[in-house]
């Protein structure tokens, strides 16, 4: 909510509402919208917050069987039995193995597999033919041939049990009533293979046959539509994507024709992007971010396409992944954004928040390499994010207030470093199986601004990151490691008189009580860059003072106390404090701390036209 009145022109924000929108003018924005914010959550209760880290679990590296060079994590699938042993597991995929994963060990159960890094798995969980009192997990990825898993021992070949018939190799599983769907077969005897869809049926006993594939059908023509690239359980129906097209399938009782086309104008391109809310779809296609409600195609991502499609190369795009979290209700997409450089990664997240009315698209996330994510249920059954990255490590979302880390660390490098090392003398970094590696290292200040790398491995006060440093660190070089780079800018207000000049007296910020340290606080006069906008520091914690007072208010928070923080605006060579248009910058970016905000004022006097 904004409240204006009239001169002397005041503006008061105390609830923030717009969310994030990909625009460069700043007259689309609401009054409550950002276009330049990172790392933050516009939350339910009207305040802007720095978003929550991760957890990295088990902490040491996983490692194809077959090689030893670092691999993307590619697939997992949270495998609770459902029959009489009520075990879990989280089996994860990595080059060529698959392992049983848990925080503290992590065994082979699968190896010899295909390595690509192009090649993802997904997995279906169904009753095992072989007793009916037990359960089976199936993978697939397009390459291998279809692997088992019962919990037990070691993985094998679907195909390797007695009267198995025609098990193919496809791209994408599905299990519905009992039935496994295999869709998007590997088979150089039928050009249509790519649209095909091979599923099994039931033995003379009712019981489920998912080793014997017994029915063909095709999902339109693979030159007109593109391959199938994803399917779906939607209420009744099974939904088909290819690039191009939507199909739906009513099973019904098993008529393998009752299929038709929703739309040939839309699709899927990116096939890990597609998630199931439990009363629609979302997905990535070649045009945005849609969802497909089993009737009707929705563009949810008007707001953000241009950093979406045109920050991103098509390449890159189709390997972007996503997850539908249960908890925060949202809808979270990763994917490599480039608008710096020719990365490859899945660099930076994008959340569709439907805990909002209307849903809105949250800031961008940064600071994370995702090369693979999926959910899991904790031990009070709920469902968790859990994603991968692309060294072998596995983490846990949404948890404290550092990536990948539970305690992070802030520091500044020594003179010994250079740009394959940074040492820090007084550290004490943990050590312990691979210590920090895996997580991200970022110098905030000093030599060498900006650069981040992957900590390959570590000693108690050196790091060694993956990728050198292009430019070394030294002593005026500051560094965080588990650190989320926050910000938040709001749009810039002209009071509404664009043209008028203003005398800019104050801001006035409400924010959360959280400690003894600052937050960076940028009043922007006139579009200036950052480096020429004005920096207060602000104390998070009663004591602190900023070129004015500080003063308790309300409880917002709950046991935590709400901080009222009044800045006198100043001018300095850069920049004077009359203008006609004035926004803020809030930021953090070192570990072990973060920040709310729920009211902001903006104090000024008018002196004319310019």
């Amino acid at each position: 909510m904004v409240v204006k009145t009239r001169y002397p022109q005041a503006i008061s924000v105390n609830q923030f509402k717009g969310g994030f929108k990909f625009t460069s003018d700043y007259t689309d924005l609401e009054d409550t919208e950002t276009n330049d914010s990172r790392n933050v959550l516009y939350d339910i209760d009207g305040d802007i917050k720095q978003r929550k880290g991760s957890q990295k679990l088990y902490n040491t590296r996983l490692t194809p069987v077959g090689f030893t060079a670092r691999s993307p994590i590619k697939g997992h699938y949270y495998y609770e039995k459902l029959g009489g042993n009520s075990q879990t597991f989280n089996v994860v995929a990595i080059g060529d193995a698959w392992y049983n994963y848990t925080s503290s060990t992590a065994s082979v159960i699968r190896s010899s597999l295909n390595s690509s890094s192009e090649t993802f798995w997904n997995f279906i969980q169904i009753q095992d033919f072989r007793s009916a009192s037990d359960d089976i997990m199936v993978g697939t990825n397009g390459v291998d041939p279809l692997q088992m898993w019962n919990g037990s021992a070691s993985a094998i070949l679907l195909s390797a049990n007695t009267s198995a018939t025609q098990v193919p190799i496809g791209k994408y599983i599905l299990q519905h009533e009992n039935r496994v769907y295999v869709a998007n077969i590997t088979d150089g005897n039928d050009a249509d293979s790519p649209v095909k869809v091979m599923r099994t049926g039931f033995g003379s006993d009712g019981a489920p046959d998912p080793h014997r594939f017994l029915e063909t059908f095709y999902v339109g023509g693979s030159d007109r539509n593109g391959e199938i690239q994803g399917q779906m359980i939607l209420g009744e129906f099974i939904i088909y994507y290819t690039r191009n097209s939507i199909w739906r399938f009513a099973p019904g009782l098993g008529d393998v024709n009752d299929l038709e086309m929703v739309t040939d104008n839309i699709g899927l391109y990116a096939p890990y992007s597609l998630v199931n809310t439990g009363t629609y779809h979302i997905f990535l296609s070649e045009r945005g971010v849609f969802a497909f409600d089993g009737q009707n195609v929705t563009h949810l991502s008007r707001k953000i396409d241009e950093l979406l499609l045109r920050n991103s190369s098509p390449n890159n795009l189709k390997f972007a992944k996503a997850v539908f979290d249960h908890e925060f209700n949202s809808y979270r997409l990763y994917f490599a954004e480039q608008s710096w450089n020719r990365n490859t990664r899945n660099n930076m997240g994008l959340t569709f928040d439907l805990r909002h009315n209307p849903p809105i698209w949250q800031p961008p996330i940064t600071g994370r390499e995702v090369s693979y994510i999926s959910t899991y249920q904790d031990t009070d059954s709920r469902f968790k994010v859990i994603y991968g990255d692309y060294e072998g490590y596995v983490y846990v979302d949404a948890q404290g207030d550092n990536d990948g880390v539970t305690q992070g660390y802030n520091d500044n490098a020594d003179a010994a470093s250079t740009i394959s090392n940074v040492v820090a003398t007084s550290a004490t970094f943990p050590t312990d199986n691979d210590g920090l590696g895996g997580l991200i290292i970022k110098i905030y200040s000093g030599t060498g601004e900006g650069q981040t790398r992957v900590i390959a491995s570590n000693t108690s006060n050196t790091l060694s990151p993956v990728q050198s440093f292009t430019v070394a660190p030294d002593t005026t070089s500051k560094f965080t490691i588990g650190g989320i780079d926050s910000y938040w800018k709001s749009k810039e207000f002209d009071f509404g008189a664009s043209e008028l000049v203003k005398i800019f007296r104050q801001v006035v910020l409400q924010i959360e009580e959280q400690g003894d340290y600052n937050l960076e606080m940028y009043y922007i006069i006139d579009f200036k860059k950052l480096n020429r906008a004005t920096l207060a520091t602000l104390n998070m914690f009663l004591s602190g003072w900023v070129w004015g007072k500080s003063t308790w208010g309300t409880d917002r928070w709950g046991r935590t106390k709400a901080i009222k923080k009044k800045v006198q605006l100043r001018s300095t060579p850069s920049q004077s404090t009359s203008g006609t248009h004035l926004a803020v910058r809030l930021s953090n970016n070192r570990a072990n701390e973060t920040w709310s905000l729920s009211k902001l004022d903006f104090i000024t006097n008018t002196r004319g036209r310019r």
